[in-house]
């Protein structure tokens, strides 16, 4: 290999190495947004090379150097061209692999030979483009929006003129001219490589034009300065950006046109090209990218940073007004110009006025309510995202500009910047998506890390700015403070989402003078919402009942309180209650001589602790009572039969939330129903052979009007205290505690995709296996939506949490292993009697359930939902971490003597 190629090959190396990565991420990128992405990465990566060629020969000052070889002009031409042909070939068949690798892991890959073709053509437009713009330009800045600008031009024609052929002749045309485009563009390219010149200007100062009226911002020799030190250098600094100034004027005339196409010409509606005249805008936010990386690199190309740097001005001061201009243009030509040319079509419904008047009648405790935050970004401040894209944009570009020599040099760390920020901000609030291990959720990294990457950016950017010319020492050095402080941003992120403080105190306060035993006692959870209801049945035959209410999620913590209708809990008059539930806002309950009893003035209104119970009927045969939230209750009489009391919510219409509104009504004329219990977090019902019948949206019909019942076979195996669906990744199990006091597995789905709601489908299999050891459990349940959280109760009264060890994180398992389930201490205390997290299909306690105390003390433990829950409605995530401590809710017997 000769020198000639060892040259070029370290020339195109930089842009390469970088096109390559950038193309072959785009397997890694989430499904979706991986062709999008992937579009753009490959535009970047192509541009970065083609402008490379001829361009960094011009920024580095050796395109004389290079004319003066003794080396034949030809020669050198065909090893700079051939070398970069198969440098781009390379990276475009890495990009079609990195595509289909992406697109295959949602299904087969469709349109490939499609995308495939027009790529390679914007290949060749921009491989020629690249190499004639920037012979013909001699300037980086200039060549880039050509290159970019006459491959659309050429594709806008085309698509406009021929908009009333065949879509088959359309395409046939564009390769044609394509084809016909990249040809010329090479051989004009190649004439004026041959034909190039390295002569000194003789004509004269080029300048931007003058208009009247403005002569008092000129100066000549012997003129008195009206300039302020500040104004001069400011004045400097935007005549330094005066050609993004020139290519954003004809940029304004392509999107005049462009908007003139759009009103007056034929195009096809959702068509490729209606896209493009749509998105056209976008081209504006390229500006600011080029700003940034001209704002100290464009210094040290011409030499003038150094003077620069001896001006009695300082440092800090000349560092940040060059900042405020970038920032300053950016915003103005990167943002307002695109908002003045297309208005609503960017951002519908908004304007900065009224985004700022709404920003300023937020409530005092606006940053105690997350959702009404992310509400208002979203729906009314939708021009903060792109103020915060323009800025973010500039402000990557000048710092890479503070560490290159050059605008060409700087541009290839600029866009890998803004593409590894724009990554990082995706995932940042769910690291999990990427490192599988639960770090931190929510917006507590965004009040660490931004602060904190600014400041260090801040202070490598001066320190940069200062270095008149950079070296690898400095790079190291960037590259050694971004990574600490990155490290210290996740590790202190990580300490406090994890309230680490709570590990140098006791997790759980003493309990008091046990008054219950265990299996004493059975209460029950009924959510609605943000409100919850416990009812605890002691073996005495009386009955607390107590509402709370659940905030939602602020950014620092969940929190309760007692609902005003209930005075902390009360215990119902009487001490012969058999079996008590809520409705709603009702109160219904069954007392031991079997009469019926519902609240006297139910309704939202009323405080129930001065609203005693009243008898529903004479009937002195109710067996017991169940509710599954909604206006329903289901009965049991002595007798055998079923009945169902109030109406299913659904169907859209209005329904009368009140049981007393409504009588009993046998369902079916069967009398062997012995149970009512809860099966998934829906109503099940057992006969006296065994068979169980849980609601379904279809099935048999038990009477006209009322809901459909279907038989489960796998609730018949045995019977059991308690069941629960559990789950393992993305596997669905179902286990519960049998009457023996084992913890049994009843069966796996094996077909994956199946939701839910699909229990007793065929793809459920029965399986009867003991999951731990020991025959001594009472209780289980599971948290639904919140993955591989099951809990358990024994009956030496410690509180047990269940986990499935999943190895090397294998999410596509058929079977459940019951030895990967792994028992650990949840409480330190041995004196629980009771569990409950409600008998809804969701939990609504914000992925929590309720214990009760041997000494009355009721306790909400709650969680923080798994890796592939975070789709559940229960994902709203608070700035830190459930705090492992329990909340306690009250003692149900404060006030009792």
């Amino acid at each position: 290999m000769n020198a000639l190629v060892k040259k070029e090959i370290r020339l195109l190396a930089p842009g390469f190495i970088a096109g390559l990565l950038m193309v072959g991420a785009i397997w890694l990128l989430p499904e979706g947004i991986g062709l999008n992405a992937g579009v753009w990465l490959f535009l970047c990566a192509m541009l970065m090379m083609a402008l490379g060629a001829f361009g960094r020969e011009f920024s580095a000052g050796t395109f004389p150097m290079l004319l003066a070889q003794p080396v034949s002009r030809i020669r050198i031409w065909r090893t700079k061209t051939g070398l970069l042909a198969v440098m781009m070939a390379l990276a475009w068949v890495a990009w079609s692999v990195s595509w289909m690798l992406n697109m295959l892991e949602s299904g087969p890959a469709s349109g490939l030979r499609g995308i495939e073709i027009s790529t390679g053509l914007f290949a060749v437009a921009v491989y020629s483009g690249g190499l004639w713009t920037v012979l013909l330009f001699r300037q980086v800045t200039a060549a880039f929006w050509f290159t970019i600008l006459a491959p659309c031009a050429i594709w806008a024609v085309i698509e406009n003129s021929l908009s009333r052929q065949s879509r088959e002749f359309i395409e046939r045309t564009e390769i044609l001219a394509f084809i016909a485009y990249g040809i010329a563009g090479f051989m004009f390219a190649r004439w004026l490589f041959l034909r190039a010149q390295d002569a000194q200007w003789m004509g004269g100062n080029i300048r931007m034009p003058e208009r009247c009226g403005l002569d008092c911002f000129k100066t000549g020799p012997g003129a008195q300065r009206k300039w302020r030190p500040r104004t001069a250098l400011m004045m400097k600094e935007f005549q330094m950006h005066q050609a993004q100034f020139v290519m954003a004027g004809v940029l304004l005339l392509l999107h005049l046109g462009v908007i003139a196409i759009r009103k007056f010409g034929n195009v096809q509606k959702t068509s490729s090209f209606e896209i493009l005249l749509e998105s056209f805008w976008m081209l504006w936010l390229v500006i600011p990218l080029l700003i940034g990386c001209a704002a100290v690199a464009e210094e040290r190309r011409m030499g003038t940073l150094e003077g620069q740097l001896c001006l009695p001005v300082k440092r800090r001061m000349q560092f940040g007004l060059k900042f405020f201009v970038v920032i300053v243009c950016s915003l103005v030509l990167g943002l307002e110009m695109p908002v003045l040319l297309e208005g609503t079509r960017i951002l519908p419904d908004c304007s900065h006025s009224a985004a700022w008047y709404y920003m300023l009648s937020l409530p005092k405790d606006w940053w105690q309510n997350t959702p009404g935050i992310s509400d208002a970004i979203l729906n009314k401040l939708s021009w903060l995202a792109l103020d915060l894209i323009v800025v973010g944009t500039a402000s990557i570009a000048f710092y890479a500009s503070s560490l290159a020599r050059n605008t060409l040099q700087a541009l290839a760390p600029a866009i890998s910047g803004v593409a590894l920020t724009s990554v990082a901000l995706f995932f940042a609030d769910m690291p999990e998506w990427l490192v599988r291990v639960q770090l931190w959720r929510g917006m507590m990294i965004y009040l660490v890390s931004l602060p904190v990457g600014v400041i260090v950016a801040a202070v490598l950017a001066y320190r940069n700015y200062q270095g008149v010319t950079p070296s690898w020492k400095m790079c190291r050095k960037n590259l050694i403070a971004i990574v600490v402080s990155l490290a210290c941003v996740i590790a202190f992120t990580s300490a406090i989402y994890h309230r680490s403080w709570e590990l140098l105190s006791p997790i759980e306060p003493a309990h008091s003078v046990p008054k219950l035993k265990p299996d004493g006692a059975r209460i029950q959870v009924q959510s609605d919402g943000e409100h919850f209801s416990i009812t605890a049945l002691l073996p005495d035959g009386r009955a607390w009942l107590g509402s709370y209410i659940l905030q939602r999620p602020n950014w620092f913590a969940g929190k309760k309180e007692e609902d005003q209708f209930y005075d902390r809990g009360k215990f119902l008059d009487g001490t012969d209650w058999l079996d008590v539930a809520f409705c709603e806002k009702e109160i219904a309950g069954i007392r031991r001589d079997g009469s019926l009893w519902i609240s006297e003035k139910p309704g939202w209104k009323f405080q129930f602790q001065n609203s005693p119970l009243v008898r529903m009927d004479d009937g002195n045969d109710w067996k017991s009572i169940r509710t599954f939230g909604g206006t329903v209750a289901f009965l049991l009489k002595n007798d055998g039969t079923l009945w169902q009391w109030g109406v299913l919510q659904g169907g859209g219409t209005a329904i009368v939330h009140q049981l007393r509104s409504f009588t009993p009504k046998q369902m079916g004329k069967d009398a062997d129903w012995v149970e009512i219990f809860s099966a998934y977090g829906i109503p099940a019902f057992r006969k006296s052979n065994g068979e169980v019948w849980i609601r379904r949206d279809w099935g048999y019909r038990l009477n006209e009007g009322e809901m459909y019942l279907i038989r489960d076979p796998l609730m018949e195996s045995h019977r059991w205290k308690s069941t629960l669906v559990g789950f393992a990744q993305f596997r669905s199990f179902l286990a519960g505690v049998s009457e023996d006091g084992m913890f049994r597995e009843l069966g796996v789905l094996r077909e994956r995709g199946v939701e839910i709601s699909h229990f007793s489908d065929p793809e459920w299999v029965s399986r009867d296996a003991q999951i731990g050891v020991g025959t001594d459990w009472l209780k289980a349940l599971s948290l639904p939506g919140y993955w591989n959280k099951i809990f358990s109760l024994k009956a030496d009264g410690t509180l047990w949490q269940w986990r499935y060890k999943n190895i090397h994180g294998d999410r596509t398992l058929y079977e459940i292993d019951t030895r990967r389930f792994l028992a650990t201490r949840l409480s330190e205390h041995p004196d629980w009697v009771d569990i409950s997290a409600g008998d809804e299909l969701y939990n609504h306690l914000g992925g929590g359930f309720v214990s009760l105390a041997a000494d009355g003390g009721l306790w909400l433990w709650r969680f923080e939902p798994d890796l592939y829950a975070l789709g559940h409605a229960g994902a709203l995530h608070s700035m830190l971490e459930q705090s492992r401590r329990p909340q306690f809710l009250g003692n149900i017997f404060d006030g009792v003597r």
